[in-house]
């Protein structure tokens, strides 16, 4: 009998790719790493397409050769960037990254099996305007949101929210061109009065502005396949208030939702086509559930380190190898 094999696009490194790796062998599974890093440095590559077949192989340093053809699962945990040196020019190093990456996406569209998620829903998902939007469509509870470079457009909205206003950035990838790069990156953040004075900044680019919402707890979801895992996190228990990845001390623990948040966050998934995501909620005085934003590889390691029986890792692995009902199925070739 065949052995499901999994391409894991990232690193033994990565505790939450070798914790589900952990599993998916144990389960009877082989799992496969590979990094975008890898791609042109440690990876020799062969793709031919006739008529007849459509064989594509890599061979990478120190996993051996990879078969893309035998591939059952894809998880897309963190890709990694196709990276190129020592080249002459600048422009010869960002050719040769864009024509790396674009092999790489073709050989993964190429693929008939189930992605988490598919590079392409992960990528639409990405924008964090478009999230709001499909929230709203699906049911769900979203802020008062303003995305402008209007400081006095800012102004008015703070008036409107009685002062009661956060920014936050556009684009989570934005933390990675800081010239510091942390893994918290930049935390959502109250406007205060005194940051009235300084508003022409936001000439400069599109700002995102939030009415603040009254919390009593945020609620951070892990969707696996069909199965969802809330966790509530009193945040407003220590100093994260604002934003609770400020202050990961606070209690934690498995929770449920109402069956119409519930149902609004299948919903959502289903209309970004994802397989895997991390919701943000927020839970206010009235116990209205507000959505804030989804990741398509959010981390969860830290919860499942912390709450007994919370099993994402097992989850993850078992929909990998299809022991767990998929949101989108196996991608057609």
């Amino acid at each position: 009998m065949r052995h499901p094999e999994v391409l894991i696009l990232s690193t033994p490194q990565d505790v939450h790719a070798a914790a589900v790796a952990g599993h998916l062998t144990a389960l009877g599974a082989t799992p496969r790493f590979f990094s975008f890093d890898q791609l042109i440095a440690d990876t020799t590559l062969q793709v031919t397409i006739d008529v007849e077949r459509y064989a594509r192989n890599l061979t990478v340093a120190g996993a051996g050769r990879i078969d893309l053809g035998e591939i059952d699962a894809v998880w897309c945990r963190r890709p990694g960037m196709v990276k190129a040196s020592a080249l002459p020019e600048p422009w010869m190093e960002a050719m040769v990254r864009n024509e790396g990456l674009n092999v790489a996406l073709g050989l993964l569209r190429s693929l008939n099996c189930l992605f988490v998620n598919h590079p392409a829903s992960d990528h639409e998902a990405s924008f964090k305007l478009w999230q709001l939007e499909v929230a709203r469509r699906v049911g769900l509870e979203i802020p008062r949101t303003i995305v402008t470079n209007v400081p006095q457009a800012v102004a008015e909205f703070y008036e409107r929210c009685r002062g009661e206003v956060v920014g936050k950035l556009v684009s989570e990838s934005s933390n990675w061109l800081l010239p510091k790069y942390e893994t918290m990156g930049v935390p959502t953040l109250a406007l205060s009065e005194a940051d009235l004075a300084h508003l022409g900044q936001v000439a400069t680019a599109p700002h995102l502005f939030q009415e603040r919402v009254d919390k009593r707890h945020d609620i951070r979801v892990t969707a696996i396949g069909q199965r969802l895992f809330p966790v509530r996190i009193d945040s407003q228990a220590g100093s994260g208030t604002v934003d609770w990845r400020t202050d990961y001390s606070v209690p934690m623990e498995l929770t449920t939702l109402p069956p119409d948040v519930h149902e609004a966050c299948l919903r959502l998934l289903r209309a970004l086509a994802l397989n895997y995501g991390s919701i943000d909620l927020a839970v206010d005085r009235q116990g209205r559930h507000v959505f804030f934003e989804i990741n398509c590889a959010g981390q969860y390691k830290w919860m499942e380190d912390r709450i007994a029986g919370l099993d994402l890792s097992l989850e993850l692995a078992r929909l990998l190898i299809g022991q767990a009902e998929p949101m989108v199925p196996a991608s057609p070739a």
